[in-house]
């Protein structure tokens, strides 16, 4: 059962001080819908668990920053394994590709942060807050192991700087590393057919480890400027 031994590997990381970031579907509305906190489905207060403060608090450019009230959460004891969740949910331009990335959304007033969003805060070690600058703009800043600051649109959405194709980052079976053997076999970059192979301390040695299904079959696949 895989959910279940994902789980078991999620409360074990966290008992060892490590962090595990677990995404969700989301999905928008054009017209927000206010409920208060009290009538939420029990799944939200989970995800709100990871929320980003804002400053001035009563400041949420709510009319701007893209709106939510619909999500799906994995495995309900998976997803509550963890304390940290972001959604991984990505929306092309018109011409179908994708050239851009939602930050944040804000649903129910609160501002939820995107799986690459939260994952990079618990990597670095860091918090995150949003203000609200004079020019109309949102300042992220991190603070903490590292600090950061970048200037974000109102809308929450900035552009991608792809770092390649397919394999840019060396990926691996869940199968291999399950398996008892101390050394793994890894695509990386264009190795599809020939894979490399290295110790399973050398692959995950202080790396941001990504879990998802890579099968073609799903149709989870996106078009970019870099592979179509």
């Amino acid at each position: 059962n895989t959910d279940w031994m994902l789980e078991q590997a999620s409360k074990s990381f966290n008992r060892d001080g490590k962090s595990v970031v677990f995404g969700h579907f989301i999905q928008s509305k054009k017209r927000y819908e206010k409920q208060k906190f009290k009538d939420m489905p029990n799944p939200l207060r989970v995800l709100l668990r990871s929320s980003i403060p804002f400053r001035p608090h009563d400041q949420v450019p709510i009319e701007l920053i893209r709106t939510v009230d619909n999500f799906g959460i994995n495995y309900k004891k998976l997803a509550r394994s963890s304390s940290h969740h972001g959604f991984f949910s990505m929306n092309p331009d018109n011409d179908g590709v994708v050239r851009h990335y939602q930050l944040f959304h804000s649903i129910y007033e609160n501002i939820i942060p995107s799986l690459s969003l939260k994952m990079i805060e618990k990597y670095w070690n860091s918090s995150a807050v949003i203000e609200k600058l004079n020019s109309g703009m949102l300042m992220l800043s991190m603070d903490g192991r590292i600090k950061y600051d970048l200037a974000v649109p109102s809308t929450g959405k900035v552009r991608l700087n792809f770092n390649g194709t397919q394999n840019s980052y060396k990926t691996v079976s869940l199968a291999d590393v399950l398996d008892e053997s101390k050394s793994i076999k890894y695509m990386y970059k264009q190795s599809v057919e020939n894979k490399f192979e290295a110790t399973k301390d050398e692959i995950f040695k202080d790396a941001i480890v990504l879990v998802g299904a890579t099968a073609i079959g799903i149709f989870d696949v996106r078009n970019t400027p870099k592979q179509v």
